[in-house]
């Protein structure tokens, strides 16, 4: 007897939106999960890029994040500005001092800001928490639509939640740090449109194992095999 054929997974939207400014206006008054009552309705938006042939999602806003409305901005924020900095080759020469000097400085930002888009898999910060999980299934349809409408050549994730949110299974982070990963977003002429997903550990995770471990080398070493396989993608594109 022939077993049942299996489904293929949906991955339609609940809710396409054409535009970001429609889908950040259809979330500021967001009631999808209860996180709504502990935030006090306040999401914490994209930052970066519409344009961005990089996106990178994080797990969910801390307080700082919270406060200013827009991810990365506490000490993972600057973690992460930094490796960016260092990595990517679109730092204008001029911003050397500032590099070596202060990563927190508003004009090294704003190169990041120029060349990334940043968001996070859940919009709002759940106090002294981590999300569950069906609060970042709630924000998933959002976080598939932002991937849908910056359309990037390349997905860096931060932390675990951050890589399920845009995979869709669970992922052992730390034994999967580095490694590439597909995942499938709904297309208009097309079923489904492909993306490459990187799955990196959260910069939190670097900053509380701390100087002495490998983390922090480690983590370097991943961007920069991300960004290396950016280019090459990039150039093949350019070519076709």
């Amino acid at each position: 007897m022939k077993g049942k054929k299996k489904s293929a997974p949906k991955i339609a939207f609940e809710e396409q939106f054409s535009s970001l400014g429609d889908l950040y206006k259809s979330y500021k008054n967001c009631r999808r999960c209860n996180l709504h009552e502990e935030c006090a309705a306040t999401i914490t938006k994209s930052r970066g890029t519409k344009d961005a042939a990089i996106m990178i999602i994080g797990e969910s806003p801390g307080e700082e994040e919270w406060k200013q409305g827009i991810p990365f901005v506490g000490a993972s924020g600057s973690f992460l500005c930094q490796a960016m900095t260092i990595l990517n080759e679109w730092v204008d020469p001029s911003l050397e001092y500032y590099i070596e000097e202060d990563f927190d400085h508003p004009e090294v930002h704003q190169v990041i800001d120029n060349n990334f888009y940043i968001t996070n898999a859940v919009l709002c910060w759940p106090g002294d928490r981590k999300p569950a999980k069906s609060e970042y299934n709630s924000c998933r349809d959002r976080l598939r639509n932002e991937i849908y409408l910056v359309d990037p050549i390349l997905i860096i994730t931060l932390g675990k939640h951050a890589a399920e949110s845009v995979l869709g299974h669970p992922v052992a982070i730390t034994s999967k740090h580095g490694k590439m990963y597909k995942t499938r977003i709904p297309g208009k002429s097309l079923p489904y449109i492909e993306y490459p997903v990187m799955t990196l550990v959260h910069p939190s995770f670097v900053l509380r194992e701390g100087d002495k471990s490998e983390w922090g080398d480690l983590f370097m070493e991943a961007l920069e095999q991300g960004l290396e396989m950016y280019h090459r993608t990039r150039d093949i594109i350019g070519e076709q």
